[in-house]
């Protein structure tokens, strides 16, 4: 259903998945014209166009998506906002240490992280 609509909404600079018509956010979180009808004709539960967005930033944290990736599709203007999502990914700053593996110099070795902090 949404690769259709992405079909056919506006183009978007930002990748918004509901821009205006001019592909621009709209000015405040209201739903786009004949979203009630979207939802009812899919059979999805009766939800806001809050809770779609809140949805939507909770996936995207708990798939592996950065907090500041999540900031800019979601059109946060403060990180602090976006912080409020990072609690579904308790494993995250493990991930962000994990991508640490440096090669030192042939024959010396090479720097890793090791499970537990050690």
């Amino acid at each position: 259903m949404l690769k259709a609509w992405k079909d056919r909404c506006p183009a978007s600079p930002d990748g918004l998945a509901f821009p205006t018509a001019d592909g621009s956010m709209h000015a405040r979180e209201k739903p786009p014209a004949g979203f009630a009808e979207l939802l009812e004709a899919s059979r999805c539960p009766a939800i806001g166009f809050h809770g779609l967005r809140h949805t939507c930033a909770s996936l995207m944290v708990m798939s592996g998506a950065s907090l500041r990736a999540v900031q800019k599709l979601l059109g946060h203007s403060s990180i602090t906002t976006t912080e409020k999502y990072s609690h579904l990914a308790p494993d995250y700053m493990e991930r962000e240490a994990d991508r640490l593996s440096l090669d030192l110099q042939p024959g010396l070795g090479q720097l890793v992280a090791l499970p537990g902090g050690a």
